[in-house]
């Protein structure tokens, strides 16, 4: 602590100095001055935690000098000496932010002890509190720097460092759920459990329920801290809290993995409303999408309805990335809507809709929303041939079936158990066409989706539907469309 003492007596300024240096070797009186312009310059020069200055003085008196320090933004610990005892003298120097007040023919060691010491508890409190208002700064910078983005800037890097200090650390997402219980009781909570295991944490509430924290821990640690955290505050009734963690970071440079891998955590939670998390992947759900796709395909709408389920009963047990799920339920439905209805069954319901899933917050509304628009498919498609008969509603479903396979005329007859000339007759009757002529074009238009979706070859696009002579697929692909395949595929 640098200290100066400006009075006019010498013999008060020798016995200060000696009395201080005794009793408080760590103060170092930096200068010693006998009028109130000497120490005003002494002030400018040394920048003084603590000054003792005499009231009446030559050239400018202590009040005057107190003024001019306030003036000129410098603020040390003052304290004024006088040989009056006038309250007076006292109640102006307190206007002006003087500390104490000691008389000179009163003064003692025990008194400019007391003095010097409540001057120090005073200045130490000051800096604390400058501490903890530079930390709120910080941290209020911090929270702008990740919500703006473009982290890895000198300027948010330096940010970082001074907020953090070093060491790992992970980035934690808090969500507190219990209204009966505010943030600042969380704070203090995890405040004590991290200083029980010696660990720095820093705090930094976003809003009345949510806070970002950045936490001191170690490598393969963080799954143990999260669950340690949650138990501990579970114990103090913060039951409804969603609390999670991404990985390890080393310096700032580390902050956005970390950040955003805390971030698609905090997702899973809230969609699921669980506080664990599993790690599965697209792959592992294939053989669902595939059997729910053979349930439409073979008109197997109440068991397809009844795989859904199954397949969110599964999601909720595995609790896969909440992406992952709403990519499948979507790639699900969009299967669906271009493989089984036709144009103008696609007209009642838009792909902008279908899309608007992917913005549901949660499993059960997304459940409610799917399984919806899966009923409403059903039902378009069970009033897609409302005036045919039973005969050539079988007929169509055989070839939506099977027209991958070189079938006849005599199998399709044999499937609806009908004289095939016959069955000949009621089919162009209903439909105006011959069977030969809606298989042809039920090929075609497969073709052509396969050919504008798929990199598949000619040839293979030919077996795909049914017609495994490339020649042959070439022309009556041509007669159909006025383009050969290959022409198709490129424009």
């Amino acid at each position: 602590m640098k200290v100066v003492i400006a009075d006019d007596e010498e013999i008060i300024l020798k016995w200060m100095k000696k009395n201080i240096e005794v009793l408080f070797p760590e103060c170092q009186v930096v200068a010693t001055c006998t009028n109130g312009s000497q120490a005003l310059a002494c002030c400018r020069e040394w920048k003084p935690d603590l000054l003792f200055t005499d009231i009446r003085m030559p050239v400018m008196d202590g009040m005057e000098l107190v003024s001019q320090l306030k003036k000129e933004g410098m603020a040390p610990y003052t304290v004024i000496l006088s040989a009056y005892d006038d309250f007076s003298y006292a109640r102006e120097a307190m206007k002006l932010g003087v500390k104490d007040f000691l008389l000179k023919s009163e003064i003692t060691k025990e008194e400019l002890c007391s003095c010097i010491q409540k001057a120090e508890n005073s200045l130490k409190s000051e800096e604390n509190w400058k501490k903890e208002r530079k930390q709120e700064e910080m941290k209020s910078f911090f929270l702008e720097m990740m919500k703006e983005g473009d982290w890895n800037t000198p300027e948010r890097l330096l940010v970082f460092e001074r907020l953090w200090g070093g060491g790992d650390y992970t980035v934690m997402i808090l969500k507190n759920e219990n209204e009966q219980v505010g943030l600042e009781r969380v704070e203090q909570i995890m405040e004590f459990f991290f200083q029980e295991k010696d660990r720095k944490i820093i705090f930094m509430p976003q809003n009345e329920r949510e806070a970002i924290i950045l936490a001191e821990t170690t490598e393969n640690e963080v799954s143990k801290l999260i669950s340690e955290v949650h138990q501990t505050l579970t114990s103090f009734g913060n039951a409804e809290i969603f609390l999670c963690a991404g990985g390890i970071g080393r310096d700032g440079s580390d902050l956005e993995k970390i950040y955003k891998g805390a971030g698609k955590i905090a997702e899973r939670l809230e969609f699921y409303g669980r506080t664990d998390i599993s790690k599965t992947g697209y792959e592992q759900y294939e053989s669902l999408f595939k059997e729910e796709q053979e349930r439409w395909e073979a008109y197997q709408y109440e068991q397809a309805l009844e795989t859904l389920e199954e397949i969110f009963d599964r999601f909720r047990r595995e609790m896969p990335d909440v992406a992952l799920v709403k990519r499948f339920v979507l790639d699900l439905l969009l299967k669906i809507y271009w493989n089984y209805l036709d144009e103008a069954q696609r007209k009642n319901c838009s792909i902008d809709e279908l899309i608007l899933i992917t913005h549901c917050k949660n499993m059960d509304i997304l459940e409610e929303k799917v399984t919806w628009y899966a009923r409403q498919f059903i039902l378009e498609l069970q009033s897609q041939h409302p005036d045919y008969s039973e005969a050539v509603c079988k007929v169509l479903e055989y070839i939506e079936k099977n027209y991958k396979e070189n079938i006849s005329l005599e199998e399709i007859a044999n499937y609806v158990h009908m004289n095939k000339s016959y069955l000949s007759h009621l089919f162009k009757k209903e439909t105006q066409k011959n069977i030969y002529s809606y298989l042809l074009d039920f090929r075609m238009e497969k073709a052509k989706k396969l050919l504008a979706e798929t990199k598949q070859s000619i040839y293979q696009v030919g077996c795909l539907v049914g017609i495994p002579d490339s020649a042959y697929f070439s022309k009556v692909f041509k007669k159909y469309t006025g383009m050969t395949p290959l022409e198709f595929r490129k424009q």
